[in-house]
């Protein structure tokens, strides 16, 4: 078996300088066979898929920003977030190397989103199910703008205005 270099080993080089090394152990990227040759085991992508699914980002990001100026009503965020969902995608997969990766890789992953989508969820049946103030004039929100005090003076002409009772402590 080969000589194993680690993280932060001094190592001799060919030259027969001695630098600091930052390798992992050579074990742990597949070891070296008998001739020496270091045996990195994983899939190798050609440059044409990156170039592809780099082009294809980029295309996606035009159409963001495009969709983004256009008025498209209630569907502007699913619109933009299908896009951007489609887009982590490609990069998961393929600058990330989950689809050569292992089945209980993807299964981490799978899960890790699973997760993600049920704590989304719990937030947002929350966040929708809550009662929200309404305010004297009929507006409903989290950022209403509530006065408490006496009523602005009436305009000439107009009977005043009656006082909110006080909330009971």
């Amino acid at each position: 078996m080969g000589q194993m270099s680690y993280i932060f080993d001094i190592g001799t080089f060919g030259d027969g300088s001695r630098r600091l090394d930052f390798l992992f152990p050579l074990l742990c990227l597949g070891g070296q066979d008998a001739s020496g040759e270091l045996n990195v085991a994983g899939h190798i992508s050609p440059k044409s898929t990156y170039y592809a699914i780099f082009g294809s980002l980029m295309v996606m990001t035009a159409i963001t920003v495009t969709v983004a100026f256009i008025n498209l009503g209630s569907l502007n965020f699913p619109v933009a977030i299908s896009i951007a969902i489609v887009k982590a995608t490609l990069v998961i997969l393929f600058f990330m190397h989950l689809k050569y990766s292992s089945r209980l890789t993807k299964l981490v992953c799978g899960s890790a989103f699973f997760f993600l989508i049920v704590l989304f969820g719990l937030t947002m049946s929350d966040y929708l199910s809550r009662g929200w103030f309404t305010a004297p004039n009929g507006t409903t929100g989290a950022g209403t703008l509530v006065n408490i005090g006496p009523p602005p003076p009436a305009p000439e002409g107009e009977a005043p205005a009656q006082a909110l009772p006080a909330p009971a402590h």
